[in-house]
């Protein structure tokens, strides 16, 4: 099944495109200076839609053709990952080294993103690796190892919460890097 031919899929790409214009207004604006810390907070919940968004998206699909949107679960999961790091990069205060690479790694994130819906409206399976450069995921490991316990995960939780090694590994294997 063709899945750029369904509406809902194509209203997806087009919602997420918007998004992700959206998210590099952020990203530049968060360029200007760790001051401007806070608006990644922004950041993070524009990419909480895009994933909730693809996982509903992705469930509706599987159990319309009794199979897996194997692309679309990519896009979610991708998501996910940029949505952690964008919470806790809107936490940075005293360092700005640290937040300044933070940023840089979300600029890359979002131009993989928006890769992603490219192969997506062309109808293509994402090779995560094909799309995902090995520095991009080895940047994404240290800056997760960097963030003390200090950071939470989520806006909402009052008690911190450090995204750890493994749930990091988990998301990366189900993007195909072992």
């Amino acid at each position: 099944m063709s899945n750029i031919k369904d509406p809902i899929v194509v209203e997806f790409i087009e919602e997420s495109r918007n998004i992700i214009k959206d998210l590099n207004l952020v990203l530049e604006q968060a360029e200007a200076g760790s001051e401007n810390a806070r608006n990644l907070a922004t950041y993070g919940q524009m990419t909480e839609r895009i994933l909730t968004r693809a996982t509903a998206l992705a469930m509706k699909m599987a159990s319309k053709s009794a199979g897996r949107n194997n692309t679309i679960e990519k896009i979610a999961d991708y998501a996910a990952v940029c949505k952690v790091v964008g919470y806790k990069t809107a936490q940075i205060k005293d360092n700005p080294g640290f937040y300044s690479t933070c940023v840089a790694l979300l600029l890359d994130a979002t131009e993989v993103m928006s890769e992603m819906f490219n192969l997506l409206e062309q109808d293509q399976e994402i090779n995560a690796k094909a799309v995902i450069s090995l520095t991009l995921i080895e940047r994404l490991k240290w800056v997760s190892g960097k963030f003390s316990s200090d950071y939470r995960e989520k806006i909402s939780v009052k008690t911190p919460v450090k995204l750890n090694q493994n749930e990091i590994d988990t998301l990366l294997i189900k993007l195909g890097f072992a």
